[in-house]
C-alpha cells in the first residue's frame, strides 16, 4: 500500500519515463526504485516532494510536451493561496514562481498529470 507521497511520487517519475517501478521494504520505511527514463539502470525514484533539483526534471520536461503555461497556472494557484502582500510596490508576483516549494511544484505537476488522464 502506498501513502500519498509515495503515490505523488510514483506519478511524477512515470511521467518523466521511469519505469518498472516497485515499492521495497516495510509498510513505515518503503522506498520506491524503477528503471531510469533512459532504460539504463534502476535507481531510487527522485524525492521530488523535498528536492528542488528533482523538480527540474520533470519542470525541464513541460516545455518540450507542450505543458508549462497549464504547469505555471496551476503553481500560481497554489501560490496565489499561499501568498503574503509584497514589501513593497516594486516586488513583482512573477518572483514568487522562483520561490515555490518543491511540494508546491509537485501539487502543480500532480494538476497537470490528472489534467490529462481526464481527456
Amino acid at each position: 500500500m502506498t501513502n500519498t507521497n509515495q503515490t505523488t511520487t510514483i506519478r511524477i517519475a512515470e511521467w518523466c519515463g521511469w519505469t518498472e517501478i516497485r515499492l521495497f521494504g516495510g509498510p513505515n520505511d518503503a522506498r520506491c526504485f524503477g528503471l531510469t527514463p533512459n532504460g539504463s539502470h534502476t535507481l531510487p525514484l527522485p524525492n521530488y516532494l523535498t528536492d528542488l533539483n528533482a523538480c527540474a526534471e520533470f519542470e525541464g520536461l513541460l516545455e518540450e510536451r507542450g505543458k508549462r503555461d497549464w504547469y505555471m497556472a496551476e503553481l500560481g494557484t497554489i501560490l496565489e493561496g499561499a501568498r503574503q502582500p509584497p514589501d513593497d510596490e516594486f516586488a513583482a508576483y512573477d518572483h514568487e514562481f522562483a520561490f515555490a516549494t518543491a511540494a508546491q511544484r509537485c501539487a502543480a505537476m500532480v494538476e497537470v498529470i490528472e489534467g490529462e488522464t481526464a481527456k
